[in-house]
Formats: structure tokens, sequence, C-alpha cells
């Protein structure tokens, strides 16, 4: 997770310190659509990376309130601003509650897909 978001850090530095000579008017926005989401589980742990612009700021705290409605226990939160962009980052652990008899897996899955729903109806 935070070797992408640092991959994704440069990309944008590349893009920002590029802009003056870039005659087509390249950005973060036109070359990976905003808002977007990655979600990546591992037993247990689940871990978001949203990278949105400045008009989707009430998404990170709409993402957080859905894992906690979930029975998601939220670790860490931590957000990074680059030009234009926000990089949120939300490193959380599936409970009990929210596995009941389906397991880890199921439950992150399904948590995952509720979350992508609601970045690509906030989108549109």
């Amino acid at each position: 997770m935070r070797l992408k978001k640092e991959s994704l850090t440069a990309a944008v530095g590349t893009l920002n310190s590029n802009s003056s000579s870039n005659t087509n008017g390249r950005t973060l926005e036109n070359t990976l659509p905003l808002p977007h989401i990655e979600i990546h589980s591992v037993n247990a742990a689940l871990e978001v990376l949203l990278i949105t612009g400045l008009d989707y700021h009430f998404m990170f705290n709409h993402i957080i309130r859905m894992l906690h409605e979930d029975g998601v226990q939220v670790i860490n939160a931590s957000y990074t601003l680059v030009g234009d962009t926000i990089f949120h980052s939300i490193h959380s652990k599936v409970g009990e509650s929210a596995t009941s008899s389906s397991g880890y897996g199921a439950a992150a899955k399904i948590i995952s897909e509720k979350l992508k729903q609601f970045v690509g109806a906030a989108a549109t």
C-alpha cells in the first residue's frame, strides 16, 4: 500500500513539474479518473487507498462511517495533499461482528463492493 501511494505521489509530482511544458493540459485527473479507490485485504486487515480531487473531500469521512457501520475497526486514517489531489489512506481490521459465519474474506469482499459502489456513484 505504501509503495503504491509513493508511486502515485511520484506520478503526480512528475505531472505537476511537467505541466508548464505540456501542451495538451494533461493532469492527474486526465490520466486517472477521480475519485479512485483501491482496496486490499489480507486476512482481517483491510487497507483502503482513496484518491480524490478537492471537490470530493466528503468521501473520506463517509467511507470511515461506512466502515464503522459494517463493524470494521479503523486502526489508522490519514491523508496527504499533493497539488489538487488528495491521497487518503485507511488501515482497518474487519471485526467479528462483520464476519458472522462467512469469514473474513467474504466480509472484506462485501465491504469492498459497498465502498466501490459508493465511490462510483459519487463520481457520476
